[in-house]
C-alpha cells in the first residue's frame, strides 16, 4: 500500500460530482468501463502525482487530485471488479512511497554532498601525487610538496587518474556513494533499498461485467473492507495492509509505527435517543475531524458502526499519545460547539493506543 494515495474521502465533490457519494462515483467508473464510455484505464504521467502516474479519467470522475484514484482502482482489483495489466513500475521511497527521489552524490567517509569529480596531479620531480585543487596557483600550477612550478605535461607530471574529492573532509575516492533524497519525507535511502510500485492497465473483469449486469455492483463496491460507504474512508481490510506494511518495514528498516483506535464511547445510546440518521452524521463529522487532524502519511479507515482506526507510521508510543489526544480534542470541541445539533452535542468520542502486534482490524 502506498503512503496515503488513498481515494478522495469526502463524501461531496464540487462541479458535475456535486450531491454524490464516493460509492456513487465508483458505481459511475465502472459502468462507464461496461458501457464503453471509458474502454480502458491507462497510467499517463503526471508530476503532479506522487507516484508520477495517474488515471486522468478515473481522476475526473473519481473527483480527486492525481494519483489519489489509485488506491480506489487498487481496491476494486483486489475485489475482482477489475482486471490489471502491469505496465510499468515506479521506484518509490520505503517509508513514505511516494517518487520524488534525488539522486546523490555522497562522500563514502563522512556523507557530505560536497562532492565533485578531479583529477590527480602526478609531480615527477618529488613524486608527489594529489588532487589538482592542490596545485592551483592562480592560473599556474605549483607542487604543494616542493613548490616547484609544473609547466608541461608528460615532462613535468602526468594526471594518472580521475577521483571524487569531498569539499567537507578533503577524502579522495575512486567514486563516491550513490543513494536517493525523497524529497517528501527528506530520508536518504541506498539505491538498491527503493521500493518498485507497479502501475497497471484496468480493465473490467469478466466478475466485474457480471455485478454490473446483474446490478450488484454497488452492494459489491459497498462492502466495508473496499471502502465505507458512509464516511469514504477505507475499510478493515485496506487498514489491515496498512498495518502489514508498517509491520514488515519496522522488521526490514527497524522503524516504529503505532495503532490507535478512536470511537463514538456512547454510539448506542445516540441512536436510541436520535436515531440512526443522527448518529450517521455525527460519524460523518468524526471521519472528517479524522482526515483534518492526521498527517497524509497516516493510513485510517473505519472498522466499526462507531469507530475507527489509524497506522501511524514513524510514531512511537508517546506520539503516538499525542496524535490520539489532539484528535479527541478537537473532535469533542467541534462537537460540543456552539450550533450543533443536539446529536453532536450529546457525543462522547473515546481513543485508546492498540497493541500492534495484533494484524487484524476490529
Amino acid at each position: 500500500m502506498m503512503s496515503k494515495a488513498t481515494p478522495s474521502v469526502s463524501s461531496q465533490v464540487s462541479g458535475s460530482n456535486a450531491g454524490t457519494t464516493l460509492t456513487d462515483r465508483v458505481v459511475e467508473l465502472v459502468t462507464s468501463l461496461a458501457t464503453g464510455a471509458v474502454p480502458k484505464l491507462v497510467p499517463e504521467r503526471s508530476i503532479a502525482s506522487p507516484v508520477a502516474y495517474t488515471y486522468a479519467e478515473a481522476a475526473r470522475i473519481l473527483g480527486v487530485a492525481p494519483g489519489e484514484e489509485i488506491a480506489t482502482l487498487d481496491a476494486l482489483e483486489d475485489r475482482g471488479v477489475l482486471a490489471a495489466e502491469p505496465v510499468t513500475t515506479v521506484p518509490v521511497c520505503p517509508f513514505c512511497r511516494t517518487y520524488p527521489l534525488r539522486v546523490e552524490r555522497a562522500c563514502q567517509e563522512c556523507g557530505s554532498t560536497a562532492v565533485h569529480r578531479t583529477t590527480m596531479i602526478h609531480h615527477y620531480r618529488c613524486g608527489n601525487v594529489s588532487p589538482e585543487e592542490t596545485y592551483r596557483h592562480d592560473a599556474d600550477l605549483v607542487c604543494p610538496k616542493c613548490n616547484h612550478k609544473l609547466r608541461h605535461i608528460g615532462v613535468d607530471y602526468e594526471r594518472p587518474s580521475g577521483v571524487w574529492l569531498c569539499d567537507d573532509c578533503h577524502q579522495v575516492s575512486d567514486a563516491p556513494e550513490l543513494r536517493y533524497h525523497s524529497l517528501t519525507c527528506d530520508r536518504r535511502v541506498p539505491l538498491d533499498d527503493v521500493v518498485d510500485r507497479q502501475l497497471s492497465a484496468y480493465t473490467l473483469s469478466p466478475d466485474g461485467a457480471h455485478l454490473v449486469s446483474e446490478g450488484t455492483l454497488r452492494a459489491a463496491i459497498e462492502r466495508p473492507d473496499v471502502s465505507d460507504s458512509l464516511t469514504g474512508l477505507p475499510g478493515a481490510a485496506a487498514i489491515d495492509r496498512a498495518l502489514q506494511l508498517e509491520q514488515t518495514r519496522a522488521e526490514r528498516y527497524g522503524t516504529k509505527f503505532a495503532l490507535v483506535r478512536f470511537h463514538l464511547s456512547n454510539g448506542p445510546e445516540l441512536g436510541e435517543r436520535f436515531g440512526e440518521e443522527a448518529v450517521s452524521r455525527v460519524v460523518k463529522t468524526l471521519a472528517t475531524i479524522a482526515r483534518e487532524n492526521l498527517r497524509t502519511i497516516d493510513a485510517v479507515g473505519r472498522s466499526e458502526r462507531y469507530g475507527f482506526l489509524a497506522v501511524l507510521p514513524e510514531t512511537d508510543s508517546e506520539g503516538a499519545r499525542v496524535a490520539l489526544s489532539k484528535l479527541t480534542e478537537s473532535a469533542q470541541a467541534y462537537m460540543h460547539g456552539l450550533g450543533r445539533d443536539e446529536a453532536h452535542r450529546a457525543a462522547n468520542v473515546a481513543g485508546e493506543i492498540v497493541e500492534p502486534t495484533a494484524p487484524k482490524a476490529e
